[in-house]
């Protein structure tokens, strides 16, 4: 595995934060997009902020890169970095369970749905709390806080 330099894996960081910024998760009511095909930029970006603090916690940890899309494989790795005790403060584990099953491989699913003819479905109020709670476990991680 690569070894990645302090500036490389706060770049990371960076990402995740872009790519959930574009979302307008933060500012914006989930309820604004009421259309099931202007949502998939805004799950594909959401799922990717995702990958990105999943693969910064773990880089940050161990100084290496880890690869791969698949967002339950990913978060196995990083949820003992302080993460999973987070998130079970608001959320149980079956609800993370599901958003990680239902958006486990939406980096390539929902990007090419239109092809793959097959239904995909997410709990969209359910993942834009979650991607808000790990954004915020990742930046305060960032700081310092190893607790949020």
């Amino acid at each position: 595995m690569e070894e990645l330099t302090k500036s490389q894996i706060d770049d990371m960081l960076v990402i995740a934060n872009s790519f959930c910024d574009i979302t307008n998760f933060k500012s914006k009511s989930i309820l604004h997009y009421n259309n099931a095909h202007e949502l998939i930029a805004y799950i594909v970006n959401a799922a990717f902020s995702l990958e990105m603090c999943f693969k910064y916690l773990y880089s940050y940890n161990t100084h290496l890169r880890i690869s791969g899309h698949e967002l339950k494989k990913l978060y196995n790795k990083t949820k003992t970095f302080g993460l999973e005790d987070y998130l079970i403060t608001g959320f149980t584990k079956a609800e993370i369970e599901k958003i990680l099953t239902q958006l486990n491989n939406s980096f390539y699913e929902w990007r090419y749905s239109y092809e793959l003819n097959k239904y995909l479905k997410v709990d969209v109020a359910l993942m834009k709390d979650i991607l808000i709670s790990v954004i915020n476990y990742c930046n305060s991680y960032s700081k310092g806080d190893k607790d949020g």
